[in-house]
């Protein structure tokens, strides 16, 4: 879990306030119940880490308080200022760097105006032999832990999400300090819950696409066949991705197929009932009309031959596409 903390004044980021706010944020994190079964352990005592990757740890240091009490401005700035001194040498920018933005070298004298914060989980979890042990099942109680974490954190801000509207879209304050955090965990949440709300929209596309479908072939049992058939693509398509490749990863993005099988599926009915139409003038010419036992097939083998070149290129040019974007960094 990574924070970022910033201040929109141009001085040290490191006042007794803002320390107190960091570590209430930090906190958050570091007091849900579940925290000591996932937290990187000490290999002495067996207990969770301390997270010395924190500001709250700078500032706190081993006794760690979940109530952040507000701290002296003096030790504050003395603290700050023993940190600033540090980075005078090789050893204290290694170690304390990480706390500080690229410019505050350039000052006189140091103060950085952004910091941040790492506190890393430990794996495998309590139970399992190694990270790969039923990773399914580690990932799901991961998933979990974060969800309270999402949770915790959007408690704490007053953070609420609308429809088809993220709350990590609006700024993150409290006075004068801005707050961020990332997680490839707390990133994939957040990407489910903005699938499932535009999975709602596919509900939608499908009604389109199937009233456009009726109105264009002029058929409403045309128009359900061919939904039908785009339908059933998926399926079928599933069966062969998970049963026959065996390929287990599957998530919320991968639903969002809908729209692209929709997209496709409907330009292939268009085309072929556009052949068909197409085809009874030219099987007409040539002396063959409605009755001749010979209509019908030569018809569906006209209709067929000028649809299927079409058919392959725009299913061939979607492939290359994703194709191409999958090989691109």
């Amino acid at each position: 879990m990574w924070y970022t903390f910033s201040s929109n004044k141009d001085e040290s980021i490191f006042t007794a306030e803002n320390v107190q706010k960091i570590c209430r944020a930090e906190m958050t994190y570091l007091s849900i119940s579940s925290y000591p079964n996932y937290c990187l352990l000490n290999s002495t005592t067996s207990g969770c880490a301390v997270p010395t990757g924190t500001v709250t740890y700078l500032f706190y240091g081993y006794s760690l308080n979940n109530t952040c009490p507000l701290l002296d401005e003096g030790y504050v700035n003395a603290t700050a200022h023993g940190l600033y001194t540090s980075l005078n040498t090789l050893a204290g920018r290694l170690k304390l760097g990480f706390f500080m933005e690229k410019d505050t070298m350039s000052r006189h004298p140091y103060y950085t105006t952004r910091t941040r914060s790492r506190i890393p989980l430990g794996s495998p979890l309590e139970g399992y032999d190694s990270d790969t042990d039923r990773i399914v099942e580690q990932n799901t109680k991961y998933r979990q832990f974060y969800q309270k974490v999402k949770d915790g954190l959007f408690s704490r801000f007053n953070m609420k999400s609308r429809y088809l509207y993220s709350a990590y879209r609006n700024k993150i304050t409290e006075g004068d300090l801005e707050f961020k955090w990332f997680s490839l965990p707390l990133g994939n949440i957040e990407m489910g819950d903005i699938v499932s709300e535009d999975l709602t929209l596919a509900m939608f596309s499908l009604l389109f696409v199937f009233c456009w479908m009726c109105y264009h072939l002029e058929s409403v049992s045309l128009g359900v066949m061919g939904m039908t058939q785009i339908v059933l693509s998926l399926p079928v398509s599933f069966f062969i991705y998970r049963q026959i490749y065996v390929i287990p990863y599957f998530t919320e993005l991968h639903s969002l197929t809908i729209f692209i099988v929709l997209g496709i599926g409907a330009d292939d009915v268009f085309v072929f009932v556009d052949g068909w139409r197409q085809a009874e003038g030219i099987v007409q010419a040539k002396g063959i009309y409605p009755g001749n036992p010979l209509y019908l097939e030569k018809r569906m083998k006209i209709a067929y031959s000028r649809a299927k070149q079409a058919v392959f290129d725009t299913s061939f040019t979607t492939m290359v596409a994703f194709f191409a974007t999958a090989i691109s960094p």
